[in-house]
């Protein structure tokens, strides 16, 4: 898969099915960056984050993220916009990410 192929150039990459509230804090504890679709990111588990530096979304729109709490910690939190081209959805987070200071 091209994305997974990407993002794990930059490091380890843990790539996890569906995730319950439950499991959520345990699986992010200790990542600097989530992409996630419908998980719900809540006050709670961003504070078990300690390394969180980027959530970025492959869904449409920002209910499923505390976004008021992400902005606060100075946590981008940006959704990828829907596209057939790989490099486009990569270039799209890029831009964001940078485009943030």
């Amino acid at each position: 898969c091209k994305i997974i192929d990407f993002f794990s150039k930059f490091g380890e990459l843990e790539i996890f099915g569906w995730t319950t509230p439950e499991e959520l804090s345990g699986r992010i504890k200790n990542a600097d960056i989530v992409l996630c679709n419908k998980t719900q990111i809540t006050v709670d588990a961003m504070k078990t984050a300690k390394n969180l530096k980027f959530i970025g979304l492959f869904a449409t729109g920002y209910n499923n993220i505390d976004v008021e709490y992400a902005k606060e910690k100075g946590i981008p939190v940006l959704e990828y916009q829907p596209t057939d081209d790989f490099a486009d959805a990569i270039n799209q987070f890029y831009d964001k990410i940078w485009s943030q200071d």
